[in-house]
């Protein structure tokens, strides 16, 4: 535990939330344990359905891209700089950014590509602040996209973005007509069981040499979860204490990765830097060989 944060976490993982749980099991407003969790098939379609619903920087009620589409930018633009603001509040976002913005400043006119980049906080920071970079948005969810594309007219960057709908749940329809330099995927490649098999594609199109940077939630947010429930989770059951339930839609798939399991992930890479900013989620940046 590195600071005071750390510790708050951990007391309410390992004991409050647990207390909590069971509390509301013998109020009966909680199903009760069957021991193990079934097993959902993963559907790339639900998936698809339940990402039009963006994470906020602190949690609660997602962010509907699909209403976004819907509403003035000014609104969305205003909405989008809140949750930035509330986003760099975040120690694992701020490392995450932070590291990000070491390897571009010795770039000159890097080509990036933000991979599953949601609302796109990732990509527009880096934007933002090198002005001489170009950064492609690639997402499985088109309405994310449409909210990305315009925020970033607004803000006078269109000219230096582009974006991508990944249609394949593998990405073999992953195509890019340049190289990039850097790619960044956070919070995303545990949401799918086919980690390994979209790392594999993107690295064509990585330059040898290139960062390959991302975020992964770690074995203990699982055990803490299941401390909380008192039985061991299936992917899908994970998924639905990852991110909440919205309307009839759950998220399909959660997993979780510890530097191992990362490393055979990104087979042929090379480990250049970890980061443990959260007692839940870990930051790697690896090197293209």
């Amino acid at each position: 535990m590195k600071d005071m944060e750390d510790w708050i976490l951990w007391l309410k993982a390992y004991w409050l939330w647990p207390a909590a749980y069971r509390i509301r099991q013998c109020f009966g407003l909680q199903p009760k344990n069957s021991g193990r969790d079934r097993e959902d098939q993963y559907s790339f379609e639900t998936a698809v359905k339940y990402w039009t619903n963006v994470p906020r920087a602190k949690g609660g009620n997602p962010l509907n891209t699909g209403n976004l589409t819907q509403i003035p930018v000014e609104t969305v633009v205003k909405i989008f700089e809140d949750e930035r603001r509330k986003a760099l509040k975040k120690k694992e976002r701020r490392v995450g950014f932070e590291t990000a913005r070491e390897i571009l400043s010795g770039l000159k006119s890097p080509r990036v590509l933000d991979y599953g980049s949601g609302f796109g906080f990732y990509g527009f920071e880096i934007l933002d602040r090198h002005p001489e970079s170009n950064v492609t948005f690639a997402d499985i969810q088109e309405n994310n996209l449409r909210s990305i594309q315009r925020v970033a007219e607004c803000k006078g960057w269109k000219n230096r973005m582009s974006t991508f709908t990944v249609r394949h749940e593998q990405g073999r329809d992953l195509h890019f007509d340049q190289p990039f330099d850097f790619m960044i995927s956070m919070g995303v490649l545990h949401h799918t069981p086919y980690a390994s098999e979209i790392v594999r594609r993107l690295t064509q199109y990585l330059k040898p040499g290139g960062l390959f940077q991302v975020l992964l939630y770690n074995p203990t947010y699982r055990r803490c979860m299941e401390r909380i429930t008192g039985k061991k989770m299936s992917f899908s059951a994970f998924g639905k204490q990852t991110d909440p339930s919205v309307g009839i839609l759950d998220n399909p798939y959660s997993d979780v990765y510890d530097e191992e399991k990362t490393r055979q992930l990104f087979y042929g890479y090379e480990l250049v830097r970890s980061e443990h900013p959260h007692l839940f989620y870990d930051i790697y940046q690896f090197r293209k060989t």
